[in-house]
């Protein structure tokens, strides 16, 4: 049996999973805003963008999980190629592993009280405080991975920067403005809405972008990649 991949026709089925998510979350924030049904046999936690432990959650989930693999599969026939930069290819299917369980688990929350106060924030853009060890693990890994960025292919590199920066810009950038609204005017209004459907857009649309590149990349680089089942011991001579 062979399964064949074809970037375009992925990236489009994925964008269009978006589109639902978003358009169910619409959905939901109506019947809870304007109908005032807020459970709505539960449909509202299940597809509200802003719940965690969710459909969206799960679908944030996948997606990068499914870069990781892709990440993986670069990295493995780097190491065989003994290629320069097998290690960073290696590593960034690592931290894309990492994101994806922290997706699931929402483990980065967990420091958000600690980091309030020991900051001493109370309100604003810091109010989310998980952003400013985000901001400098993000700093320093664009530090660490600029020459691997600029050796890249440039159609690869094109779609790297481009799905990093939407990706931030979304999970970073826009959660300053979430946490400011959410310190300031609470998490109920249209604006703090409008900011979470945005930011989860942004990054949702961030992981397609690059597991489009990654897809693209294999496609140039690699060309077929087959992946077999065998036996964990040496064959048995019959």
């Amino acid at each position: 049996m062979t399964i064949t991949l074809v970037p375009a026709r992925l990236t489009g089925w994925l964008s269009a999973g978006i589109a639902a998510l978003v358009l169910a979350s619409l959905a939901v924030q109506f019947s809870k805003r304007v109908l005032d049904h807020d459970v709505l046999l539960g449909l509202v936690r299940l597809f509200d963008l802003d719940q965690e432990a969710n459909v969206t959650t799960w679908y944030s989930t996948v997606l990068l999980l499914l870069a990781a693999v892709l990440l993986a599969v670069i990295a493995r026939a780097a190491h065989t190629a003994r290629a320069q930069f097998r290690l960073h290819w290696a590593l960034l299917a690592l931290i894309l592993l990492v994101m994806s369980v922290d997706e699931a688990s929402s483990i980065h929350e967990l420091a958000i009280r600690p980091l309030r106060s020991a900051l001493g924030v109370q309100a604003g853009v810091l109010y989310f405080t998980w952003v400013v060890p985000a901001g400098a693990a993000v700093l320093l890994v664009g530090i660490a991975y600029l020459r691997f960025v600029l050796h890249l292919p440039a159609a690869t590199r094109r779609l790297f920067v481009i799905a990093g920066g939407v990706y931030v810009g979304g999970a970073l950038g826009l959660e300053l403005i979430g946490g400011y609204l959410a310190s300031h005017h609470g998490g109920e209004g249209l604006a703090y809405l409008a900011e979470v459907t945005i930011e989860e857009t942004m990054e949702m649309s961030g992981a397609v972008l690059f597991i489009h590149g990654l897809m693209g990349h294999i496609r140039r680089e690699l060309g077929e990649v087959r992946i077999t089942f065998g036996a964990a011991g040496p064959a048995v001579p019959r």
